[in-house]
């Protein structure tokens, strides 16, 4: 039944994302067992599927393969597997569908550079082993949500960046201590820079730059004494 389910689910993203149009859609939707669907092409393009020992899916990689449309819901019929969805540089729209907070066992979700939009569904608070998240160059509008970021404890890389995300940024961001890589650059973001940041003594890379902060900058950035950028 699983097995079934989690075929279901790969072949709804295919239908979903118009996989007749991919660059490179080898090996998809065949009657071969799903953990097979996988091929790279010359050009770099590939559509990967990896699976563990037990068969389960893993790891999504669909990154610039020209996606369209919007991610199915349907991809929490892969909860207790997914580790891994990586579908940036497409031409995905749409919402980040709530339903991604059942990922409970994602470490890394990579959405940057499509056309995606609306908020950070707060629904994201449920993935509390995520590690990596970069959702930069999109549409996405609305405040970053605390609670959010208050869940992502294990949190290394928060890229926002080249957005539409507006208020202020969560004085709870300083809490997340895992933070190495930090960009919440090119969005309509105000007020302080929090002192709290001060607090993220791994962090070697804070983008600020082009938001509509408080110009005076904490003194406790001083801090840092990992950082190697800021801006």
């Amino acid at each position: 039944e699983d097995k079934l389910l989690q075929r279901y689910a790969l072949a709804v993203l295919a239908f979903s994302t118009r996989s007749d149009s991919w660059y490179n859609n080898n090996g998809w939707l065949t009657e071969d067992d799903e953990c097979t669907w996988s091929m790279w092409t010359y050009y770099g393009y590939y559509s990967d599927v990896i699976c563990d020992e037990q068969g389960r899916v893993q790891f999504i990689g669909l990154s610039n393969n020209q996606l369209f449309d919007e991610l199915p819901a349907e991809l929490y019929l892969l909860s207790n597997s997914l580790t891994e969805i990586q579908v940036n540089n497409n031409a995905l729209s749409g919402t980040i569908p709530t339903e991604l907070g059942l990922l409970t066992q994602l470490t890394h979700l990579d959405l940057h550079n499509n056309a995606m939009w609306g908020r950070i569904p707060t629904e994201l608070a449920q993935l509390s082993r995520l590690r990596y998240l970069y959702i930069s160059r999109n549409w996405f509008s609305g405040p970053i949500p605390p609670i959010v970021l208050e869940a992502m404890s294990n949190l290394s890389v928060l890229d926002v960046a080249t957005n539409l995300l507006t208020g202020t940024i969560p004085t709870v961001l300083g809490a997340v201590t895992e933070l190495e890589y930090v960009r919440l650059s090119s969005n309509l973001l105000t007020g302080r820079i929090p002192t709290e940041l001060g607090n993220l003594f791994q962090l070697t890379s804070l983008m600020l730059g082009a938001n509509q902060f408080d110009p005076t900058i904490p003194s406790s950035l001083g801090r840092l004494v990992s950082l190697e950028s800021l801006d």
